[in-house]
């Protein structure tokens, strides 16, 4: 097949949270197909394309609509800010039409609803819109949540941008993708003939894997991982530390709590914890030693879509996993066999004590979480099944 595949960014980070899907879709593709791939780089930015793509492939430098003036522009028009305006290049309208008009495609694969507005109506014999979550949906919750009057605002414009903005870019394609039944079924109840799927995020099962753990230590460590410039995760570590942690330290004073990841400038509030039980490591390059030596890795979102790739990164490695409902979405794994699932700060807090003074059961949540992945979530047989599905939609 000849393949045109679209993202918003280079797709030559497989770790990274915006690049790790197509990242692995490219690297399926490109082995079997003619793949030609057209990204957005940031200005000074030098970018090495992944292997095996056609010589047409092209990087159109973009020069970010950011700032207060962007936004206030942006307040009064019909396109979304992040996934719209954002993104919005005249050379990238340009270049995929050009494309597109001197070349067969008989895939036009769009990564992201922020390239849905540059795949012309007649472009490649198919096209498919790679949305992965519900951005609609994730701007509603975000929209309600006490996360500041400002960004709560933002949030609400946003959202009455998407619930008619996500399901027209659609309704332009021969299929959608998502990556949890959740996140489909929002969409499908705001237009029900939207030609939606389920494909789900996956893991690298040779990267994350199970390691040696080394001896216990006298304070246990208890492990969350993500950017906390993600709204979600700044309110979930919130929420862990004023309210579920405390419960914890009640029963089990020596554990530390450790969050990984960039923390946006300034640290979240940890009132209700205890002095010294709440350390950010910040970004760290490899978060595999973290996950090997935690007792438990927790996941306490109370909002947030798709799947989450820090939940399929613990499980993987073969950690006893506590989380929410909103954390376990789309994960094809059992609640009570592959991981502990509690919504409220008593419940969380119970099946956290649970996990970490019962060696045994921790041991074998973590052998189960394992095999769920490795039969749910592993790249190379979903990167199959989107080639079945290219195959099912295109016309004989």
């Amino acid at each position: 097949m000849r393949i045109l595949f679209l993202a918003p960014f280079p797709c030559t980070q497989p770790l990274l949270p915006n690049t790790v899907r197509p990242f692995h879709w490219l690297k399926h593709l490109a082995r079997r197909h003619e793949v030609t791939f057209v990204c957005f780089a940031d200005p000074g930015g030098s970018v090495v394309l992944p292997a095996g793509l056609s010589s047409r492939s092209r990087v159109i430098v973009r020069r970010p609509r950011t700032g207060l003036a962007a936004r206030a522009a942006n307040l009064f028009g019909r396109r979304p800010y992040f996934l719209g305006d954002q993104f919005r290049s005249a050379e990238m309208f340009k270049a995929v039409g050009e494309l597109c008009s001197g070349a067969a495609f008989d895939v036009v694969h769009c990564s992201s609803i922020a390239m849905a507005q540059y795949v012309p109506p007649a472009a490649g014999r198919i096209k498919i819109l790679d949305g992965v979550d519900c951005n609609a949906r994730n701007t509603l919750q975000q929209a309600g949540f006490p996360l500041g009057i400002r960004h709560r605002f933002l949030a609400w414009v946003d959202w009455r941008k998407l619930r008619a903005y996500e399901p027209e870019q659609y309704r332009r394609f021969d299929a959608g993708l998502l990556a949890s039944p959740q996140d489909r079924d929002f969409l499908l109840g705001i237009n029900a003939g939207l030609p939606l799927r389920v494909l789900p995020n996956g893991v690298d099962l040779d990267y994350f894997k199970p390691e040696r753990v080394p001896e216990p230590t006298k304070r246990p460590e208890v492990v969350f991982a993500g950017p906390l410039s993600y709204p979600p995760n700044r309110d979930a570590v919130a929420f862990f530390c004023s309210e579920v942690l405390p419960l914890v330290l009640k029963k089990r004073p020596e554990i530390i709590f450790r969050v990984l990841g960039r923390t946006g400038g300034a640290e979240p509030a940890t009132r209700g914890a205890a002095p010294g039980s709440v350390v950010f490591s910040g970004h760290v390059p490899d978060v595999r030693p973290y996950l090997t030596a935690a007792a438990a890795v927790v996941c306490p979102l109370r909002m947030g879509t798709g799947i989450k790739n820090k939940v399929l990164e613990a499980m993987a490695m073969g950690k006893a996993v506590v989380m929410t409902p909103v954390a376990a979405e789309g994960v094809n794994a059992a609640a009570g066999k592959d991981y502990l699932c509690a919504s409220s700060a008593p419940e969380l807090a119970a099946a956290l004590l649970k996990a970490l003074s019962e060696p045994g059961l921790a041991a074998g949540l973590g052998v189960s979480a394992r095999k769920a992945v490795e039969a749910g979530h592993g790249w190379e047989s979903l990167a199959s099944k989107l080639e079945s599905i290219y195959e099912e939609i295109l016309p004989v």
